[in-house]
């Protein structure tokens, strides 16, 4: 199975996760450690990082993703379950 290359601007750190979903940086770790946001993608020097997509993914399907965030136009075109 042949991976497709990973670009920097496409990883979000915890802190980049938080400030896109507009909730404290604590929370995401909370959410990562409850299991309640997809593992993540890879670990970068000990910091989890997390493909923006799948993090847009998740927050829309959980209704985390609110029309002001900048992961909006990525998942606007997700189905959200009801």
């Amino acid at each position: 199975m042949a991976h497709e290359p990973v670009h920097s601007s496409d990883l979000l750190s915890p802190q980049e996760v938080a400030e896109a979903l507009g909730v404290k940086v604590q929370t995401v770790h909370a959410w990562k450690f409850r299991k309640l946001m997809p593992p993540p993608n890879m670990i970068i020097s000990g910091c989890p990082m997390w493909r923006r997509q799948a993090i847009a993914v998740w927050a829309a399907q959980t209704r985390r993703l609110s029309p002001t965030s900048s992961l909006w136009q990525e998942a606007r075109f997700i189905p959200v379950a009801s």
